[in-house]
């Protein structure tokens, strides 16, 4: 059997992102229903683009500053 000592559950951005930043702390795995590519995300396309555009305009910040703060902010869990 095997054992890790991270499992989540989705392969959307948010669980993508989330793997990344535990890697450095163990083992990880990634539970998806179909494969990594089909998810939410991936569907939505200019969605996360134009979000991150509203963001710069709101807050000033570049789009670099603002997509790690949006990918981030998903990460734990958090709406923007």
């Amino acid at each position: 059997m095997n054992q890790f000592d991270f499992v989540i559950i989705g392969s959307g951005i948010a669980g993508l992102s989330l793997a990344l930043n535990v890697a450095q702390y163990g083992s990880v795995a990634l539970v998806t229903k179909r494969s990594v590519g089909e998810s939410n995300t991936a569907w939505a396309q200019g969605g996360v683009a134009a979000d991150i555009a509203v963001s710069c305009k709101r807050t000033g910040l570049s789009a670099v500053s603002a997509t790690d703060n949006y990918l981030t902010l998903i990460a734990v869990g958090t709406q923007l």
